[in-house]
């Protein structure tokens, strides 16, 4: 029977990968869990699209990011490590939506806000699948392929087989050329880098090679030839015109069923131009806008830093967020070097050692935890010369009192920003001068300091 085309749809069901809406509270590491003791039962698997391995077909990642899982009342949490890293991230400053401005204050507030009895609980399901698909390509188009089912994170777009079609009938289907050829025609370069996008909605819609008509031998060979391509070889770059011999044998096979309509050699031909075109232009585009860019950047935030620096001459951290009768230790580091940053944390306590680009160490302390994080984020902030106050319902206190003002802080830029002449595209661009200018380092926002056990930064 001669093989025809349909739209991935009629074969499988397309979704998107897992959205927390709260990638902060609901992602956790290893050190994170310990940190708090939270139980499995409220723990499960999931993968980031970085913990994926472009250059293979079959994903063996190594676990390093869990999703929180609860949807317990706290009164049945009691004495739980769950229930101790609920309460302790529920004031924590919220992410935000880049065009969502500042609206939300806490990340309780912001996930109350998407409705369902417990602000704590996951608003979705994760759903696992074999097959998943990135978003958007650069020259590699092979899926990631798992032997069993997992889930991944929303970069990438879940691709579960109708009944009538097995996983890896699809994962063959999609390991054609011909599926990037599908893809490369009909896709869309809006996200700029020469990307090739395919949102979810737009990939249901993608031309692949019918299955339901092929025979059960037919299956058998297909899947029979791309598993020689997938334990073999490596995904090919279309990009570099790189074909290997299982995968031409797979095409081979594809192209028979569909009755030869064209060469395998035109085939790559026409794919390889096509992806090299693409990448290329982008290439050159960006060339020549680059250096006017880079200038007009460099001005634009000169002139909002100008701006933002009275606000922060006028609530310096630590002094004044503290009563100034306390009792307090002053601080003295290099005004104009450049420092290294090492702040660690063992249970309640902590160390900070900061070093110069020679290697000296400026400064180095051992205390309880929140008093290293009271000093490493007036660091982060610029600070070079201040006091800090040394009795710990003091530092706790002023350590609260820093999270309102970043918000605010955070708001002032980003309103200079929005209002600026330079258009949405270079927004992360003109952030990172405008802190540059400022001397504040971008860790300096991040609402949990300690998600790992050590972090180490240049300042």
């Amino acid at each position: 029977m001669k093989a025809s085309w349909c739209h991935l749809r009629d074969l499988a069901d397309v979704e998107l990968g897992y959205k927390s809406l709260q990638n902060e509270f609901f992602y956790l590491s290893r050190d994170t869990i310990e940190q708090f003791g939270i139980e499995n039962e409220y723990l499960q698997d999931i993968f980031k699209f970085r913990d994926l391995d472009n250059q293979e077909f079959f994903q063996k990642p190594s676990q390093t990011t869990w999703l929180f899982y609860c949807r317990k009342n706290e009164t049945d949490l009691r004495g739980t490590g769950a229930l101790k890293y609920i309460r302790a991230m529920a004031k924590r400053p919220a992410a935000v939506k880049r065009q969502g401005g500042d609206k939300h204050a806490t990340i309780q507030d912001a996930l109350e806000e998407q409705g369902g009895k417990r602000w704590y609980a996951p608003k979705a399901s994760p759903k696992g699948a074999q097959i998943w698909l990135r978003k958007a390509f650069a020259g590699i188009f092979a899926p990631f392929l798992f032997e069993s089912a997992v889930t991944v994170d929303q970069r990438c777009n879940r691709i579960l087989p109708k009944d009538d079609i097995t996983w890896k009938e699809l994962a063959a289907a999609m390991t054609t050329s011909l599926f990037p050829l599908a893809l490369e025609a009909d896709g869309a370069c809006s996200m700029g880098g020469g990307a090739l996008e395919w949102k979810t909605k737009s990939l249901r819609t993608a031309k692949v090679i019918d299955l339901r008509r092929f025979e059960d031998r037919q299956r058998s060979e297909l899947v029979a030839l791309a598993e020689d391509v997938w334990k073999t070889t490596t995904p090919v770059d279309f990009n570099k015109n790189l074909v290997n011999k299982p995968l031409e044998e797979l095409d081979n096979y594809v192209l028979a069923l569909l009755g030869n309509p064209v060469s395998r050699e035109m085939l790559y031909a026409d794919l390889h131009a096509t992806v090299k075109g693409r990448i290329e232009k982008a290439k050159v585009r960006k060339a020549r806008s680059q250096v006017q860019d880079n200038a007009n950047v460099e001005e634009v935030a000169s002139a909002i830093a100008q701006v933002i620096q009275p606000f922060l001459d006028a609530h310096r951290f630590p002094e004044d967020f503290y009563p100034s009768n306390s009792a307090s230790q002053s601080l003295e580091l290099p005004e104009n070097a450049e420092l290294t940053i090492t702040a660690e944390q063992f249970m309640s306590h902590g160390h900070l050692r900061v070093e110069d680009v020679n290697g000296n160490i400026v400064l180095e302390i051992g205390n309880s935890a929140m008093y290293i994080e009271l000093i490493t984020r007036a660091l982060l902030i610029g600070r070079r010369r201040f006091s800090v106050p040394v009795e710990e319902n003091v530092v706790s206190t002023t350590l609260s009192e820093i999270f309102p003002w970043l918000r605010t802080l955070k708001k002032e830029i980003s309103e200079a920003v929005n209002t600026s002449a330079l258009g949405s595209r270079f927004e992360d661009q003109l952030i990172e001068a405008i802190l540059q200018e400022l001397r504040i380092s971008p860790a300096a926002f991040e609402p949990e300091m300690w998600a790992s056990s050590s972090i180490t930064l240049t300042v």
